[in-house]
């Protein structure tokens, strides 16, 4: 009868997970929103690699309050593994960063063994006017009888398969959220390999 009260109190939210410590140094997957002139990032999600995931309530702008819980570690392993192989751990900024100049921007950092990436854009941000589309060349303003999807169409192959990853990735990190998690502090600055 104890078990079936607490199943019970935990779907409607009335006990909640205890709060786990964070793993030390940095995640293997994080999303953040960088504001312009240098302001503290704003965690959406990070990832570790032995699954502990650190997640906002804000599932837009990110920041605290935080969530925290668990994940399955052989699934960060698994993707990490395969962007690996596809070569996005050889890729530099110039095949993917695009943002503008003090500009706010998402920026998704991509941690295996000693082997760092980054990605950084402003598309996803100002993509919720939904007048705007950013593409390899900037902003631009979606005309009279245009739509987002005709304008990224006509964008290099290259510009649209790193449009791709970026979703692959965001998609990754929302699905590996729990539906419950325990209150938890902003952990400190993430340090990578090169910074």
């Amino acid at each position: 009868m104890k078990q079936l009260l607490f199943a019970l109190a935990a779907c409607h939210g009335l006990v909640t997970a205890s709060a786990a410590a964070l793993p030390e140094g940095p995640p293997a997957i994080s999303v953040a929103i960088k504001e312009s002139l240098g302001a503290k990032p704003d965690i959406l999600v990070a990832v570790w690699p032995d699954g502990s995931i650190l997640w906002s309530k804000d599932r837009e702008d990110g920041g605290p309050p935080y969530l925290s819980g668990k994940t399955d570690p052989a699934k960060v392993t698994a993707f990490l593994t395969k962007l690996d192989k596809e070569g996005v751990f050889k890729k530099g900024p110039d095949d993917l960063v695009y943002v503008g100049p003090d500009a706010s921007y998402h920026e998704i950092d991509l941690l295996r063994g000693n082997h760092y990436v980054y990605l950084q854009s402003w598309h996803e941000l100002y993509e919720r006017n939904p007048k705007t589309v950013g593409t390899s060349h900037g902003l631009a303003i979606i005309g009279e009888g245009e739509t987002r999807e005709q304008i990224l169409a006509k964008e290099t192959a290259e510009y649209r398969a790193y449009r791709q990853l970026w979703k692959e990735i965001r998609d990754f990190t929302t699905s590996l959220i729990p539906p419950q998690g325990a209150p938890a502090e902003a952990p400190p600055k993430f340090k990578y390999p090169e910074e």
